[in-house]
């Protein structure tokens, strides 16, 4: 769950900031009684690329199942479909990395 929560807030990190901008350009255009249409695009585009770095850099970090497992893809066994599931890796089980000839 935290992990979910961490990813929504970095990737609606950069909406929420350019909310805050927008609230602060009207404010401020509002008291100024002039234009003030300078759009900090490039900033923008900078924190969100640093946020979406952020989040691809956790979730490879925190992701994925412990070493020495494998994953056994579902199947059909005496016409009922066995889900897939994480199991532990066994010796010479003959997967895409066995490197046996």
């Amino acid at each position: 769950m935290s992990r979910v929560l961490i990813l929504f807030i970095l990737l609606f990190g950069p909406l929420l900031t350019y909310w805050m901008y927008l609230s602060f350009v009207m404010r401020r255009k509002a008291e100024s009684g002039g234009a003030w249409n300078e759009m900090p695009v490039a900033a923008l585009l900078v924190s969100g690329f640093v946020l979406m770095m952020g989040a691809l850099i956790y979730t490879a970090l925190t992701g994925g199942e412990a070493p020495g497992t494998a994953y056994e893809p579902s199947r059909v066994e005496d016409g009922v479909l066995v889900p897939g599931e994480i199991v532990p890796q066994r010796d010479g089980s003959g997967g895409a990395n066995d490197q046996s000839e």
